[in-house]
């Protein structure tokens, strides 16, 4: 059988070099993404999300993108929302952390560009 020569940087028997850590940009952003999906965004990153689409030309348009069924009445329009009444945004967050739309909304402003 011949020998076979693999290059693994090890310092010790199981033990790997810290330049043996594999990364690649594309798996960051994949796992990033799926923590998302999964978790949703917390409350400050969905009260930052909801001030940047204030500040969007039409903001109607995008949040009505956001609306799920379970959202109540009283929150189906971006107007009725306060973003002082922390027990406010604390009900529309848990409403809205995980409709993919926000967190894209969010990654489009905030994170990968």
């Amino acid at each position: 059988m011949p020998k076979i020569f693999e290059a693994y940087h090890i310092q010790a028997k199981g033990t790997p070099s810290p330049t043996s850590e594999w990364g690649h940009p594309d798996v960051a952003i994949l796992l990033t993404c799926l923590s998302f999906y999964y978790q949703g965004l917390d409350l400050s990153q969905f009260r930052q999300a909801f001030q940047q689409l204030l500040k969007l030309d039409e903001p109607s348009v995008e949040y009505d993108k956001w609306i799920t069924d379970s959202l109540p009445d009283s929150f189906r329009d971006h107007n009725a929302i306060n973003l002082e009444d922390h027990l406010q945004i604390c009900d529309v967050h848990l409403h809205l952390r995980l409709v993919p739309l926000v967190f894209f909304f969010f990654f489009f402003f905030f994170s990968f560009f």
